[in-house]
């Protein structure tokens, strides 16, 4: 049992199988696969390979026998393919809790509008659907929602399942949101909440407010990734949901660590078992808190000092807000912080008065420099007339 393809001479590809039956017969079938693309071609091949060894060869000329009508192998619906996607997700070494909120766009979104369609039944109409269906959601939650769906799409075409996405959803348009941060002065109330309250509160909201870790890495953070003689520390690691993997976008860095931080890291290592691995352990545990365990310390100290009450990334903002309203540059922002995209740290620019003053003072600068050169124009000319 083989099969051969080769180019058609009219265009398309040829497909020449060649059976040997139990009893000996040989039958050979040459003919015009009825779709484009070779890899079709190939799993048109082996699908009507097992159809003719299955159900015998086709009646020869002249012959009288009754054979089944082909099978037409069939597109999968939108909800039979899915599954398949989020294996294909897990396989490329996704994170998590990317797979995790994928799962949950697809069940709770997506499914509901798309899944009794089949792939390449999906038209424009039905992601008007979608669209009109999630009105009242954010821009944001629908573009996730869209981006899912196209990435659906093409893995689907990816996986040989479709020839061509039949369609490709456009996201909406949205306006950045304000990023929710606390001034200087709330952040020592912060401060002083939480050292009242203990070592592991205080450690939580200098790590966030003072070195800018998000919670998956200050939960991540381990002693050997410290380097107190220099003053840096290494944001290596991170969570994800229980998983311990390279910090978000792929994104190693060295922060350096303001003076604060230094003092109560070395506080904590001085008080802590020396054969403990985490910064951040359960009580006589070396073993870091679950996520919502440092959310609830911190909204424990955040009620205490009367500041707005969310989860630990506003300790992010905050130190990405202070940076900027102290003057720090776009670029020593990003490096700091691990944006992958300039645009992200570009959000809190408009905090930094002194980047304004910059610009205006450059642009007086090359004024003082054109009425100055204007000036030395004249008195050449003057010169020269006389």
């Amino acid at each position: 049992m083989s099969f051969t393809i080769r180019p058609y001479r009219r265009g398309g590809w040829e497909v020449d199988i060649v059976i040997t039956y139990p009893n000996g017969e040989k039958h050979r079938e040459r003919r015009k696969a009825p779709v484009d693309s070779k890899a079709a071609a190939k799993r048109w091949a082996k699908e009507r390979e097992l159809f003719l060894l299955h159900l015998g060869r086709p009646p020869r000329r002249g012959e009288n026998i009754d054979t089944p009508p082909e099978e037409v192998p069939t597109v999968p619906t939108f909800a039979e393919f899915v599954p398949r996607y989020l294996e294909y997700v897990k396989a490329n070494r996704q994170k998590p809790s990317t797979r995790r909120s994928k799962e949950t766009i697809c069940n709770c979104h997506l499914i509901p509008v798309f899944g009794h369609l089949r792939l390449n039944e999906i038209g424009p109409a039905d992601v008007e659907r979608l669209k009109a269906k999630h009105a009242n959601h954010s821009a944001k939650t629908l573009n996730n929602a869209l981006s899912i769906f196209n990435s659906i799409l093409a893995c689907a075409v990816a996986l040989g399942v479709l020839e061509a996405s039949p369609v490709r959803a456009r996201w909406v348009k949205t306006t950045l949101p304000s990023m929710p941060f606390y001034d200087f002065d709330e952040f020592e109330r912060l401060c002083a909440s939480a050292h009242r309250l203990g070592e592991q509160y205080e450690l939580i909201v200098l790590l966030g407010g003072c070195a800018g870790l998000r919670c998956g890495e200050i939960r991540a953070l381990r002693w050997s990734s410290i380097d107190f003689a220099r003053g840096f520390l290494t944001v290596e690691r991170a969570y994800s949901l229980d998983e311990v993997l390279v910090p978000k976008g792929d994104k190693i860095r060295r922060v350096p660590m303001p003076k604060r931080l230094q003092a109560a890291l070395q506080a904590a290592r001085t008080k802590q078992d020396p054969s403990y691995v985490h910064v951040l352990t359960l009580r006589d545990r070396d073993q870091p808190p679950a996520y919502f365990t440092v959310r609830k310390w911190l909204n424990k100290a955040q009620a205490r000092a009367d500041v707005l009450v969310r989860g630990p990334h506003i300790l992010r903002h905050t130190y990405c807000s202070h940076l900027a309203m102290t003057g720090a540059h776009v670029m020593a922002i990003k490096a700091l912080a691990g944006h992958s995209e300039i645009e992200t740290t570009q959000r809190y620019m408009h905090l930094s008065p002194q980047t304004l003053r910059d610009a205006v003072d450059r642009l007086d600068g090359v004024a003082a420099r054109g009425n100055g050169d204007a000036a030395e124009t004249r008195k050449r000319a003057s010169r020269n007339s006389e």
